[in-house]
């Protein structure tokens, strides 16, 4: 048979026991709603960035656009910059007050110098 504090002891550890499995349940349950919090918000940064994508991608389509027709604006002027060029290196006048303004280098066409900096 068992005696008087064996007996208590096992109705102590008993106790314990409970207690314990209920604290560990308890943990066991924030632990989830942990994983569930977790998950819920990578989900919605998830749709967030997605939408940011397919909000950048419109711009970036809009911009394109845009982008090619000032390019097509452009290409006529540039073409023209090589002709300043050269008509600064035979007129150094030209030179001095147009290219200057515009830090473009002349084309010399001649053996001229080009004029120094007033």
């Amino acid at each position: 048979m068992t005696s008087g504090p064996e007996f208590q002891s096992d109705t102590a550890s008993a106790t314990e026991v409970s207690r314990l499995r209920t604290e560990l349940m308890a943990l066991q349950g924030a632990v989830r709603m942990l994983l569930v919090a977790t998950v819920v918000g990578t989900a919605a940064l998830c749709l967030f960035m997605y939408r940011q994508s397919q909000l950048l991608r419109f711009q970036i389509v809009a911009q394109e656009s845009a982008l090619k027709e000032a390019q097509q604006q452009w290409i006529p002027m540039a073409e023209l910059l090589p002709v300043f060029q050269r008509i600064g290196g035979r007129h150094p006048d030209y030179t001095t007050h147009v290219l200057e303004r515009f830090r473009l280098e002349p084309i010399a066409g001649t053996n001229t110098p080009r004029p120094g900096k007033p």
